[in-house]
């Protein structure tokens, strides 16, 4: 994951399971699209005013993503429309949490599932090549 570019609206977010990384969409991201991490300074919790200085003084860049060109808003300064928004999770009053904790632990399992095959598969293939 070291070669992924920033975007103060980054399109993934990486799981730790002890030394193993996991990369998840966090939104749907198109077929061609950049994947993009976020270098600490993210549109929702920080103004473009913020973020400029901060990239350039930890990151040395000038950043040029969506979110710094088109100055996304803070989510504090988001009108309380953002509940109309299509596609929002935020649309939503009212959430079941124990299904919610339930469907969370049910993908938390499948990833570790898939993970754990990948690891496998890259053992036996290290082996059988060695």
């Amino acid at each position: 994951m070291a070669l992924v570019n920033h975007s103060c609206d980054p399109n993934f977010i990486l799981v730790f399971w002890g030394r193993v990384a996991v990369a998840i969409a966090s939104r749907s991201i198109a077929q061609g699209e950049e994947i993009n991490d976020n270098y600490g300074a993210n549109y929702a919790n920080m103004p473009r005013q913020e973020r400029q200085p901060f990239l350039q003084k930890s990151h040395w860049f000038q950043c040029s993503c969506k979110a710094c060109v088109s100055n996304y808003p803070e989510f504090l300064r988001c009108s309380k429309d953002y509940k109309k928004l299509p596609g929002s999770a935020f649309k939503y009053k009212r959430v079941d949490r124990q299904k919610l904790n339930r469907d969370v632990e049910i993908l938390k399992k499948e990833i570790k599932g898939h993970v754990f095959k990948v690891k496998e598969k890259l053992v036996f293939d290290y082996i059988k090549s060695h």
